[in-house]
């Protein structure tokens, strides 16, 4: 449990590290310990938002050195992407939990080549959280269920009165 930033109005819960997955039609191979070097060899197809140089993907391309690399496809849309992979248009790279439940393609866990990122969630404490939250947070972060997430977020302040 965390402030955001000095806004006490707001608590952030840290959940478990992002991870990301290269999804490639099942005739396309690559080598077990795949790198970027054999990511980018392929043209790739991500989300929109992922290529900028502040984003997930931008930042480990960048760190890696790789400055050639070729789009075929952008979009915010999983399903979009994964249809643009069975086409045979390039390689994915995307959120492994998007992929979870693909079974007509080959799903590469590729979090490793990428700075661990959290997944976080921010609160209004003063706010009361209906059940679909409850269950909507418990389905992204298993640990935090109700009480937990009771206990980090509405804690009573503790109060010093000593002087």
């Amino acid at each position: 449990n965390q402030m955001v930033g000095n806004s006490p109005d707001l608590r952030r819960l840290l959940g478990k590290p992002w991870q990301y997955a290269l999804v490639l039609p099942q005739d396309v191979s690559l080598p077990e310990n795949v790198s970027w070097a054999d990511i980018v060899s392929q043209p790739l197809i991500t989300y929109e938002y992922a290529m900028s140089p502040q984003a997930w993907l931008g930042k480990a391309l960048i760190k890696a050195g790789q400055d050639d690399v070729r789009i075929a496809f952008a979009s915010n849309d999983n399903d979009v992407l994964l249809e643009y992979v069975r086409l045979g248009m390039g390689v994915g790279v995307v959120d492994k939990l998007a992929v979870k439940a693909c079974t007509d393609l080959q799903v590469v866990d590729i979090s490793h080549l990428f700075e661990p990122t959290h997944l976080q969630i921010v609160l209004r404490p003063d706010n009361l959280l209906r059940g679909c939250a409850y269950d909507l947070i418990e389905l992204l972060q298993p640990e935090l269920n109700r009480d937990n997430i009771e206990r980090l977020i509405y804690a009573p302040a503790l109060q010093d009165f000593s002087i």
